[in-house]
């Protein structure tokens, strides 16, 4: 309750901040375009040239809370009832430092991955060349899955078209594995089935865009990774396409987004992991077919997924 009340709270408040100041004339677009904010889904009905710095900080910042919102819900809230597996390791022992032990420990390790990655994208973009204003937007986009930019396009240059990508598969990653790279614990990070599938899906599917598309240079296959990136993590920045693509191409990028990135990011979606565990009971139920009394448990790295 507490969580959907805040949502409908400040989707209510950006949509009036958007009708007060003359921004669109319409309840109703106010609305789409605060929720859209909120629920970092990168859709819009505004023009970005016609508003001013103020309120693109108010249409950006309404995605960059929805992003953290969204971590906040999944790693904080739904693992203390019951929900959100992958979270439950809040052993301390061996030394080890959990994500989520409690939940106030859990809240503030979330906000010192999201901050700090905001921040080094925001550097990151401005040592590109996008500008301090335009790389502040840029990087709230990013790091929310947002995919809101500021008016022009701050993203036409090659440096920062290469920073977008690295950002947006840094969003698309689970915040554990974040968390354990940050902690010290990235040895054993490729034993993490989802994080592989996440890998591979990101290399299939740019060589299958490659081949589609036939780029002939290096700016075309950086069109390429863009394009895969920003639909695997739901971001949703525009991209071109390059030269001339096949028929599949487009329905590739939209199996993509239909997926979606690791679970535990901020990236909307199916998930890898509710994929991996789907495609786990089909095999399940298609070996009981042959072996009515088989005992087969679906398994999540080294737990048993509950029948439930």
């Amino acid at each position: 309750c507490g969580t959907t009340a805040a949502l409908l709270s400040m989707v209510a408040g950006v949509a009036g901040l958007y009708l007060l100041t003359g921004t669109v004339d319409r309840v109703d677009d106010a609305l789409f375009e605060a929720v859209s904010g909120c629920t970092t889904t990168a859709l819009s009905v505004i023009d970005p040239d016609s508003l001013g710095r103020g309120l693109m900080f108010v249409r950006s910042g309404s995605q960059w809370l929805g992003g953290l919102g969204a971590l906040v819900l999944a790693v904080v809230i739904l693992p203390f009832r019951g929900e959100g597996g992958e979270f439950a390791d809040r052993s301390g022992a061996d030394g080890r430092k959990p994500l989520a032990p409690n939940h106030r420990t859990a809240l503030r390790n979330v906000v010192a991955l999201y901050v700090p990655v905001c921040l080094i994208l925001w550097v990151a973009y401005a040592a590109a060349g996008a500008g301090g204003v335009d790389s502040l937007l840029l990087s709230m986009a990013t790091v929310s899955t947002g995919g809101f930019v500021g008016p022009g396009d701050p993203l036409a240059t090659e440096a920062v078209r290469w920073v977008a990508i690295a950002g947006m598969i840094v969003a698309g990653t689970s915040l554990v594995v974040l968390w354990r790279l940050v902690a010290g614990r990235g040895g054993g990070l490729m034993r993490s089935r989802e994080l592989r599938a996440y890998l591979f899906l990101l290399v299939v599917a740019t060589a299958l865009l490659t081949i589609w598309s036939e780029p002939g240079a290096l700016s075309d296959f950086r069109e390429t990774l863009f394009a895969v990136t920003s639909a695997i993590s739901t971001t949703g920045f525009i991209s071109s396409p390059v030269d001339e693509w096949s028929t599949a191409a487009p329905v590739l990028l939209l199996l993509l987004v239909a997926i979606g990135p690791m679970s535990g990011s901020v990236g909307g979606g199916f998930q890898l992991l509710r994929l991996q565990l789907l495609l786990k009971v089909a095999h399940r139920e298609m070996v009981r077919q042959l072996h009515p009394r088989v005992v087969a448990r679906i398994r999540v790295g080294d737990r048993v997924a509950s029948e439930n």
